[in-house]
């Protein structure tokens, strides 16, 4: 899971102030690093830096004030940015997006969000080919696969991949021609292109970016080209078969983030409404995992007549750099960061028959934690209700869970996860009751996460 923005624009400053904020607003995506290239009329020029954008991208930094400055005198007007989760591939600055690449079309930029199927087997064809390869990310692997096509141009090349390649993918390239990006056909992994109101065209992971401006999804299977100057081309390669991410509307995506014709906390919020309306547990008080499963809590509360407590649990927001403890790099780190993250007010809980609202629960790091903060400021009991399915199965399409042996439902019932996490009781909301309510927004979802049927094949 990564976040990309692109931008063409007529005035170099104001553009990469853009682009620095539209990173900052994609940051929960990926806390790994930051980069961003630019094309000015001399040459293209690159910043990567491991780190948050809010860390990398200011002035204090040396690296990136030299970046800025050579930006602004080389009137640059085209930007690619991107900000990593690491899926495959180590943490390291080799790793980090966007890639720069030399072709046989000239200098390329490549930033991608998803996951390439079979990337290995890719990658062992094109090294036999002669291909030698600077990271160790699927993402590198998905470029040469482009860069090596035998097409007469790099958009010819493109669309050769989307219509022959496995995989999720929201890619976007920069050359001195402009800016070429493309998706996947199940349009997995989400992808948005608008005008500013400046008259600036841009290009995002998350529609939030263009701050209520007019935007437009770029088309599952379609191939889009945005030139140094002129109209803005879109091209359906294959026809498309939607399929995003329910995950995405669950857990990944901000809270105000589209969602049909309304935003994800809103779905959140019914979500959480209907796990009511399934329940009968008698209890004193409602509290939400901040930030990701307050909107479910308020549902569920609202329609429960339970009351809303927000402040029963905290979260420090100077715990840990990013504040997403999910996708941090490995168990202990996760473990870690939730242990410093969360506390329960026991002027609130103590005594008290507590049902703690959440997105989902992927490993049980938070609701282990949460769960004994909650007994040690004195709750009586501990309920936790997910809206979401059980997660039981990998994603190998973008989110770091790759293996059974993580998930903590998987080949557990919901009494065995309950014991996991020490709570009295857990229920969670069926995958058909989600898919009905958001029908309006898509009418088939990647839910192989939950039910270990993957709309990409996989062998």
């Amino acid at each position: 899971m990564c976040g990309i923005v692109g931008l063409r624009s007529t005035e170099p400053r104001r553009a990469l102030q853009w682009v620095v904020m539209a990173l900052g607003q994609l940051n929960h995506r990926g806390h790994v690093a930051v980069g961003i290239s630019a094309v000015g009329k001399t040459k293209i020029h690159h910043f990567r830096m491991l780190g948050l954008v809010r860390d990398t991208c200011t002035d204090s930094v040396p690296e990136f004030r030299a970046f800025r400055k050579a930006v602004e005198a080389d009137e640059a007007t085209l930007f690619l940015g991107h900000v990593r989760y690491s899926t495959v591939g180590s943490s390291d600055i080799v790793n980090s997006q966007p890639f720069v690449l030399q072709s046989s079309w000239g200098e390329i930029t490549f930033a991608h969000n998803g996951q390439l199927v079979q990337h290995a087997s890719h990658q062992s064809r094109l090294i036999q080919a002669g291909q030698i390869f600077t990271s160790t990310s699927d993402s590198e692997v998905l470029a040469r696969l482009i860069l090596t096509q035998p097409s007469v141009s790099l958009e010819v090349a493109l669309s050769q991949v989307i219509r022959t390649i496995s995989g999720a993918y929201s890619v976007l390239m920069l050359s001195k021609k402009g800016l070429l990006g493309g998706r996947d056909p199940y349009g997995i992994r989400p992808f948005f292109e608008g005008e500013l109101a400046n008259g600036d065209h841009g290009f995002s992971s998350e529609a939030v970016v263009f701050n209520n401006q007019p935007i437009r999804e770029v088309p599952p299977g379609a191939l889009i080209f945005l030139p140094l100057e002129g109209a803005l081309k879109v091209q359906q390669v294959v026809p498309a078969q939607p399929a995003p991410c329910l995950f995405e509307l669950l857990y990944f995506a901000r809270p105000d983030q589209y969602a049909g014709d309304g935003v994800t906390a809103m779905y959140r919020y019914e979500f959480g409404a209907q796990l009511a309306r399934n329940d009968s547990i008698e209890a004193d008080l409602v509290c939400g995992v901040p930030d990701s499963g307050l909107d479910a809590a308020q549902g569920y509360a609202t329609t429960s007549g339970i009351p809303f407590q927000p402040r029963a649990l905290m979260r420090n927001l100077f715990a840990i750099k990013g504040g997403r403890s999910f996708i941090l790099d490995d168990s202990n780190q996760r473990e870690s960061a939730a242990e410093a993250k969360y506390s329960a007010t026991s002027r609130y809980v103590k005594g008290m028959r507590v049902v703690v609202a959440d997105d989902s629960m992927v490993r049980s790091v938070t609701a282990r934690v949460v769960t004994e903060r909650l007994r040690q400021a004195g709750a009586r009991e501990v309920h936790w209700r997910f809206a979401s399915p059980p997660v039981r199965h990998p994603c190998f399409y973008g989110i770091d869970m790759s293996s059974h042996a993580e998930l903590a439902a998987h080949e557990r019932t919901e009494a065995e996860i309950s014991t996991l996490i020490n709570a009295d009781s857990v229920r969670y909301l069926p995958l058909g009751e989600i898919q009905q309510l958001t029908r309006s927004v898509s009418p088939d979802w990647c839910t192989g996460c939950f039910t270990g049927e993957y709309p990409i094949p996989l062998t």
